[in-house]
């Protein structure tokens, strides 16, 4: 059984074939809901707005995958928080990287893996743009579910709390997700710093 509304549903429909028109009026009872989670997640105006531009844009395209097993609304607010995540991480990511480092390598390792001599391997050492790369391939990883929690509490320094308002979960929840991204990406990160050939040594590189 449907949990799409009778009216919504004949709108929807009508959305579905090709009427831009019924499109807007089947987001315009939600877009300011969408945008507040959007403005709550980037913290940021311009972000928010092109972050519901963007949802909305998507959503009107993929219109064909919703299978009215949800509410609209529901439907529409998962896709806003991705793209806000998404949001998020092109614009933080290589800012965040360097801290990110030291915590889930750990200060040791990591100046191994920058010293030029570390444990009498001299040339297994690796640049910063290295570094990043390899952060960018353990992160790319994890699930959404995990990827999506870190984020917002590591990079966008959200609590507990207000991460589990965010994705409407639990606190407990949240960090357990928290708790199993920083084992995953760190057991992955040193797969990775193992398998990884640094390249040869110029005077440019860290």
């Amino acid at each position: 059984m449907t949990s799409v509304p009778a009216n919504e549903k004949i709108v929807l429909d009508q959305a579905r074939a090709g009427n831009g028109a019924a499109f807007g009026t089947l987001i315009e009872p939600y877009h300011q809901s969408l945008y507040r989670r959007a403005l709550l997640m980037t913290r940021n105006r311009e972000d928010a707005e092109d972050v519901v531009q963007n949802a909305e844009w998507n959503a009107y395209r993929r219109l064909d995958q919703f299978q009215g097993r949800s509410r609209f609304y529901t439907w529409m607010m998962r896709i806003v928080i991705n793209e806000a995540l998404i949001k998020l991480r092109e614009r933080r990511f290589n800012r965040e990287t360097e801290s990110l480092e030291p915590m889930l390598l750990g200060e040791k390792q990591l100046e191994a893996c920058r010293n030029r001599d570390p444990g009498g391997e001299p040339d297994r050492y690796y640049t910063g743009v290295e570094l990043r790369t390899i952060l960018n391939r353990a992160f790319a990883g994890l699930n959404p579910s995990l990827s999506s929690t870190f984020i917002l509490c590591n990079w966008e320094g959200y609590s507990p709390r207000e991460v589990a308002s965010i994705l409407d979960l639990t606190v407990p929840a949240i960090k357990s997700r928290l708790l199993r991204a920083r084992l995953r990406l760190s057991k992955r990160l040193k797969v990775l710093l193992q398998s990884h050939e640094p390249a040869p040594h110029t005077e440019d590189w860290i």
